[in-house]
């Protein structure tokens, strides 16, 4: 049986041995050759929509994954992205996700979670805003600890593809810590058959207790030595 998940790589190792065995033969032939080539171009042909499909599948569930990451690593119980439901039950998540906080599991072990965590605050003199930045935020709801909680989604400006394994976090006025994101999604630029970890400049993200007219800075932060590489205005309309 072809499990639906995994069917790619398991059709890809038998068509491989398939190619391997009508090329493999010592006696060099060169109808044998010219038949594989065309085998693997008629293959490639074929299989292009489901390629297509499948990447886009990928991207979908890559993108979930880093979202239900940033909300973990910030404690926040989104119920958008922990479904309370017959496979898995909210108390269940919350106390599956303790245990790997716990114990640096996982997405508990990055650099984003221990920044968060350890209160960071960035320098008190920062390098001008750049413009640029696209994002979105949505009306919210409260977590388990009675916080407003807003979820936001944005996508950063080419220039800042550079950086590759930035940390993405949002600060106010006060410079105080007051949510983060991570890299979620593709400039949508490149097609769905590159998903290069630089071109991904779409981000999600939650921010904590906003208020309306207040101000916010989206700041990308090298995660080693916790330097800021840019700095970017979020769009006072888009502040609830």
């Amino acid at each position: 049986m072809l499990a639906e998940r995994y069917l790619p790589w398991s059709t890809l190792f038998w068509l491989g041995l398939a190619l391997y065995a009508i090329a493999a033969p010592r006696v060099r032939s060169v109808r044998r050759e010219l038949a594989a080539a065309a085998l693997a171009i008629a293959l490639a042909v074929a299989l292009y929509p489901s390629q297509c499909w499948w990447a886009g599948w990928a991207a979908a569930v890559y993108r979930s994954n880093q979202a239900s990451a940033v909300a973990a690593q910030m404690d926040i119980h989104d119920p958008a992205r922990f479904p309370d439901g017959l496979d898995a039950s909210a108390d269940d998540v919350r106390r599956t996700l303790a245990m790997m906080r716990e114990r640096r599991l996982s997405m508990f072990g990055e650099p984003g979670h221990a920044l968060w965590a350890s209160g960071w605050r960035p320098p008190v003199t920062l390098m001008p805003p750049q413009p640029g930045l696209w994002l979105r935020m949505d009306e919210g709801f409260r977590d388990d600890a009675g916080r407003r909680v807003v979820r936001v989604e944005g996508v950063l400006p080419r220039r800042s593809a550079m950086h590759h394994d930035r940390l993405i976090v949002f600060v106010d006025a006060a410079r105080t810590l007051r949510g983060m994101a991570k890299p979620t999604f593709d400039d949508g630029e490149n097609g769905s058959l590159h998903f290069g970890a630089s071109q991904r400049r779409g981000f999600d993200g939650y921010l904590v207790e906003p208020k309306r007219g207040e101000s916010f800075d989206l700041l990308l932060v090298d995660p080693a030595t916790r330097a800021v590489l840019a700095r970017y205005p979020l769009p006072a309309a888009d502040v609830p």
